[in-house]
């Protein structure tokens, strides 16, 4: 071989050479992860300077906490929906109101002091400020009155962590080998921290083929890689914001409670015959007040000689006030401080006066924008009301998604009682014909009361009720229309008819239909036999009582059924 070739030999061979490394050097490129770290400032360049993040469990929240003069401020919102529901904003009057089981503190826009149970205290710093049309509240203020263990602030980035409320669960994951976290699901993003086996991490709900989006417990967001998470299980951290539970004023004995209902002066004088086959009756609840406008008024049928011939019976008496005027707003009224106010001193200022026992809240009409204010009125009511020695008892429809706002779990922490009414599965306005009560609907109830409401202060309301279907074909469908009956005008319009009647399974209650004319009526009774059924079902769960909308419905033989389930 002569020299020129072997000198293009030699020269093609290193070429060759170079090329394999070149080729082998971007393979290693293309396969290896980016050992690159990003730094925090460069990641969370879009938190202005006084802006902090507000992380609760494993969500970092729209609103973001504020930096001003060495003072971390939180905004409202997030402080009432997210980490202590207990204060409260009123937008109009410009009071922040927050309730603790014996006062009330409150306090306005830029104050730097604060009223408690009447004494007024002082502060270095404002304690409400407004910003970006938004109202903060000082975090030193906060932690006055509420103690949250996991509350921690991190500098780089600025951010507040909070477990929240310490019945929250989270999905977690404990690493089953260190880890990158990673600012995008894959190996060649950069990486924000070197995670430890055995750490924990939050799951989010975002993820790739092999990467899963996860945040650290101190905040920080990124992906790891699938394959090093195991353990995954859904955890709850104790040492939260725990809600103080609000004494309670306890009724001597298992409640056995009904409303009487109570439209005009006159029937305040049938309450001895109302009640004469009412032997193991111990409260009374008549319809007295009703709510008349937005300003903390309401219209009163309060009798004191109807309330000294109850007590002379064994009965307390817990008067009722309604928000069905349909001029009520109950955002308007309740979310104003004064008016609210002047609603809880008026009720317990009647209270008083007519030596009336307890007060039962029934506002069928709250809904997702008055719910706060509904409950700051309860709250304060509450307070109220244990300080004059009176009962507070509140009407609840059956637990179900669309009544959530209600918030059940915090009305049991605050109220002495929580009644739910256990009938209008079918109601007036239902589209179809069904039971105004089933068996499987009080059983349901019972097992959702429980999750939310401490047996002590649950109790079950059962109908001395029933309505009357009717279904009339018509061109555009069948109409459904019904009336309501008690027990004994019900037996005697299918006594007319010489219907049928038959016990169904299925509700645990007597059943029948007939036809007159075009139309076919349907019943499912309500009596001794479904009742008791009924009342088993409420006994086996050992809460605090039962109750009966409304006494005049029932029949006499009802009183001996309830008397055999109370204990």
């Amino acid at each position: 071989m002569n020299k020129k070739k072997q000198k293009a030999l030699i020269a093609g061979l290193i070429s060759l050479i170079i090329l394999i490394i070149v080729l082998i050097g971007a393979v290693y490129i293309f396969l290896a992860p980016n050992n690159s770290m990003r730094d925090m400032s460069e990641q969370y360049s879009y938190l202005a300077k006084e802006e902090r993040l507000i992380i609760v469990g494993d969500t970092v929240l729209e609103n973001r906490a504020l930096d001003i003069e060495g003072q971390i401020y939180l905004p409202e919102e997030s402080v009432s929906k997210l980490i202590y529901q207990r204060f409260f904003w009123d937008d109009k009057e410009k009071i922040l109101t927050c309730t603790l089981p014996d006062r009330v503190i409150t306090t306005s826009l830029n104050q730097k002091s604060y009223f408690a149970g009447g004494t007024e205290e002082a502060t270095e710093y404002p304690i409400v400020i407004q910003k970006n049309n938004m109202e903060y509240i000082a975090l030193d203020f906060i932690h006055k009155f509420v103690e949250d263990k996991k509350l921690k602030t991190y500098e780089n980035p600025k951010r507040i962590v909070t477990k929240g409320s310490s019945s929250a669960v989270y999905p977690v994951a404990v690493l089953g080998s260190s880890t990158r976290l990673r600012v995008g699901a894959g190996k060649k993003y950069k990486y924000l921290l070197k995670l430890k086996e055995g750490q924990e991490v939050f799951i989010r709900t975002e993820s790739s083929e092999d990467y899963q989006l996860v945040m650290t417990m101190d905040g920080i967001e990124g992906y790891i890689l699938k394959e090093d998470m195991e353990k995954q299980t859904n955890k709850n951290y104790e040492e939260g914001i725990v809600l103080p539970v609000f004494e309670q004023t306890k009724a001597s004995g298992k409640i056995c409670m009904a409303w009487h209902q109570v439209t005009n002066d006159t029937a305040n004088s049938y309450l001895s015959n109302d009640t004469a086959d009412a032997g193991c009756l111990n409260v009374i609840s008549p319809t007295w007040f009703a709510l008349t406008d937005n300003k903390g008024n309401f219209s009163s049928l309060a009798n004191s000689n109807y309330v000294q011939t109850a007590h002379n019976k064994g009965y307390k008496v817990w008067a009722l006030i309604d928000d069905f005027n349909k001029g009520v707003n109950l955002r308007k009224l309740l979310g104003r401080t004064s008016t609210r106010q002047q609603l809880v001193n008026n009720l317990v200022s009647y209270a008083i006066r007519y030596g009336i026992d307890g007060i039962n809240i029934d506002f069928e009409g709250v809904n997702a924008k008055s719910a706060g204010a509904y409950l700051a009125f309860l709250r304060e009511l509450a307070i109220k009301c244990r300080n004059n020695q009176l009962v507070l008892s509140v009407d609840n429809y059956m637990p179900a998604s669309y009544n959530g706002h209600y918030d059940l779990a915090e009305q049991g922490r605050v109220a002495d009682y929580v009644i739910f009414m256990g009938y209008d599965e079918h109601y007036a306005g239902s589209k179809e014909a069904g039971s105004v009560s089933s068996i499987d609907f009080i059983k349901t109830g019972l097992d959702n009361i429980e999750k939310a409401v401490p047996a002590e202060r649950s109790v079950m309301a059962l109908p001395f009720y029933t309505r009357l279907w009717s279904e009339k074909k018509t061109s555009s469908g069948v109409k459904v229309s019904s009336s309501a009956y008690g027990m004994d005008q019900a037996k005697s319009i299918l006594n007319e008819k010489k219907a049928k009647i038959t016990w169904d399974e299925k509700t645990a209650q007597y059943y029948s239909e007939y036809k007159s004319g075009k139309e076919t009526y349907k019943i499912w009774l309500e009596e001794e036999r479904s009742l008791s059924e009924k009342l088993m079902s409420v006994r086996e769960k050992q809460i605090a009582g039962i109750a009966f909308w409304k006494l005049g419905f029932e029949r006499a033989g009802v009183w001996s059924v309830i008397a055999q389930n109370i204990e």
